[in-house]
């Protein structure tokens, strides 16, 4: 038999005042993260509401728009115009999920059609078309009704809802409160110029009133409150199946902030996310920067060395309308900004190779090889102005390419590939 010694328990007394301190910080803590969940939940409620978010027993929510947008992008087919030739182009460069199509996928598809009374699962490009417009009409309707300093109302009754609408895909909007940059590329406008217009113009009538009724002013409410708005309402529409099956990942919001504690992130420091999704890294360190500091922000400080980058231009364009829900107290008519958030493709980067930069794309008129030379830095090429071949051609682009400048100089290296890189913009576009 094996006999155990007595062991001996060290023990502390507390003090009923140790108690209570411990209770009041217990209650602290949870105060702080219910209070968040709370405020965010609830706005989130309210835009659910507002779209008539329901779902059947399946867990597949109703819209009426996402089934109209499918019958007109299948019937542009036969049409061959605006709409066939946008949705053309997004399914060539962003449609990869449609090579991606395992049996739970094609179910979810078959599940969801049967909601709607459509056969998604038949033409799953048309129906990721149609969805990605609707994600993308409510981020726009939303950035747009948080604008305190548009000259124009996207909830104005007097204006008839097609000339609303126009404004707000043309930009106008956001252009006239501020921003530079809201809409560029937009792949989702193509409803407005659609021949079936009648069809659902009384839905997106509706489908703004109603989301006219949310107050979206975050200088009323905590900044916490409006994370994940445009995140969480695309993952009702999508599920996680579907997500996953497309190689879509998004991060929860407080892991973002785990993240940004783990590497020390201070709110003086910059980031950039390459995949940044519907930007939760982005919107959290605004979060952190609005909260810090004397609260007598500018938005230049706010923004200052943010940047974000994502290949899905649905996601780049939540991302930026979040972006404006959070920093739509902050614009000025009178001072132009522009949304950090860029459709770029981050993984398959270019190449680099004696001092030139190359990288192939495939476009309209076939495979393209675009060279850049290392000798002038990537932020004077974005500072080319923007191609306007109406009226720009390739000796007036090469003009102004010598205008660039790196250290005060220009190699001649440096210039042929500015002088070769604007031949082959203008061929292309002059050949579209």
């Amino acid at each position: 038999m094996i006999s155990k010694k007595p062991t001996t328990t060290q023990t502390t007394t507390a003090t009923k005042q140790d108690y209570v301190d411990q209770a009041r910080l217990l209650a602290t803590k949870v105060i702080e993260v219910t209070k968040g969940i709370t405020d965010e939940a609830n706005l989130r409620h309210e835009l659910e509401k507002a779209l008539e978010v329901s779902c059947n027993n399946l867990g597949i929510p109703e819209s009426k728009l996402i089934p109209l947008f499918f019958d007109s992008i299948e019937a542009s087919s036969r049409h061959q115009n605006k709409t066939w030739l946008l949705f053309a182009e997004w399914k060539r460069l962003f449609g990869q999920v449609i090579g991606v199509q395992s049996d739970r996928f094609k179910e979810l598809l078959r599940e969801q059609g049967n909601v709607h009374k459509r056969k998604y699962e038949d033409d799953i490009p048309v129906y990721l078309f149609a969805l990605n417009t609707y994600i993308a009409l409510i981020a726009k309707l939303v950035a747009a009704l948080s604008l305190p300093n548009s000259s124009r109302n996207i909830a104005d009754t007097t204006t008839p809802i097609k000339g609303r609408t126009e404004a707000l895909e043309m930009g106008l909007l956001f252009r006239d409160a501020g921003i530079s940059n809201m809409l560029s590329g937009d792949f989702f406008s193509w409803y407005v110029d659609d021949i079936h217009w009648g069809s659902f113009s009384t839905e997106i009538d509706s489908l703004v009133q109603k989301l006219s009724m949310i107050d979206f002013d975050v200088s009323k409410k905590s900044p916490d409150s409006t994370r994940d708005l445009f995140k969480g309402i695309y993952q009702v529409f999508v599920p996680g199946a579907l997500r996953h099956a497309s190689g879509e990942f998004y991060t929860p919001d407080w892991l973002a902030g785990y993240a940004l504690d783990t590497i020390g992130w201070q709110t003086e420091c910059g980031l950039m996310d390459p995949t940044c999704g519907s930007g939760t890294f982005l919107l959290e360190a605004l979060r952190r920067r609005l909260n810090g500091g004397t609260g007598q922000h500018t938005i230049e400080d706010l923004l200052k060395d943010l940047y974000g980058i994502d290949l899905n231009p649905l996601a780049v364009l939540t991302a930026k309308g979040s972006l404006v829900v959070y920093l739509a107290p902050y614009l000025k008519p009178d001072h132009s900004v522009r949304i950090p958030v860029f459709l770029a493709d981050t993984i398959n980067s270019a190449n680099s190779e004696n001092g030139i930069y190359h990288h192939d794309l495939q476009t309209e008129r076939g495979i393209k090889s675009f060279q850049l030379s290392l000798g002038v830095s990537v932020v004077e090429y974005l500072h080319i102005p923007k191609l306007d071949t109406n009226n720009t051609h390739h000796a007036q682009m090469s003009e102004r390419s010598k205008q660039i400048t790196h250290s005060g100089t220009v190699t001649a290296h440096d210039y042929k590939t500015l002088d070769d890189l604007a031949s082959k913009i203008v061929g292309i576009h002059a050949s579209a």
